[in-house]
């Protein structure tokens, strides 16, 4: 009697599915860029900028067109071999950018690659959650395990009359100090978000 019925086919799990159709997406994306840029090409768009990176996969002749100005690299943080890949680009002579670094260290490995432009959220992030940039990148480069990130909310700046950096020039540095900034987050006052931001 059982072999009479068809055996039930396995149906794929909400995340395998959920993963299909992420996988699907990317794809074309993918392919929507790679149509946008050759259209570019062809109709002889001066300075376009060549997204490249993960799941990007474009000839060599397009890299080396006349017309690109350079790259902008997209899916920075989910890149494999940076340096290998950031090497290659470089070879090509042209200006880099990466779209979103989303760590400080990301941003320095950019830095240490050659990258020459790097965007961040990480200016808006940290003043939100109310930390500022101290490090003074003119006297020396951060070492492994510094502490660069301070959070104002914490006790430890409460009665602290030193500026946020010694040789910071920003409006935050020049007029304030670690402690007032302290006090404006506490009390919850726009202005710290704004100072704040404008030192990071």
């Amino acid at each position: 009697l059982y072999d009479c019925f068809e055996a039930p086919q396995a149906t794929p799990s909400v995340q395998q599915r959920m993963q299909l159709k992420q996988q699907k997406r990317e794809q074309q994306a993918t392919e929507r860029t790679e149509t946008w840029l050759q259209e570019l090409l062809q109709a002889g768009v001066e300075d376009v900028w060549a997204p490249v990176g993960y799941g990007i996969k474009f000839p060599e002749q397009n890299l080396t067109h006349d017309k690109i100005s350079g790259f902008a690299i997209v899916g920075w943080e989910q890149l494999q071999n940076r340096e290998k890949f950031l090497s290659e680009l470089n070879s090509f002579s042209k200006t880099i950018a990466v779209l979103s670094a989303n760590s400080f260290e990301s941003v320095l490995q950019c830095i240490k690659y050659g990258v020459d432009v790097v965007g961040t959220n990480l200016v808006t992030q940290w003043s939100k959650e109310h930390k500022a940039f101290c490090l003074d990148l003119e006297s020396r480069l951060p070492a492994r395990g510094d502490c660069y990130i301070h959070d104002l909310a914490d006790k430890i700046y409460e009665k602290d009359d030193s500026p946020l950096v010694k040789n910071c020039s920003c409006l935050a540095c020049k007029y304030h100090s670690r402690a007032y900034i302290h006090h404006l987050v506490r009390a919850k006052e726009l202005l710290a978000q704004i100072l704040l931001m404008g030192h990071n």
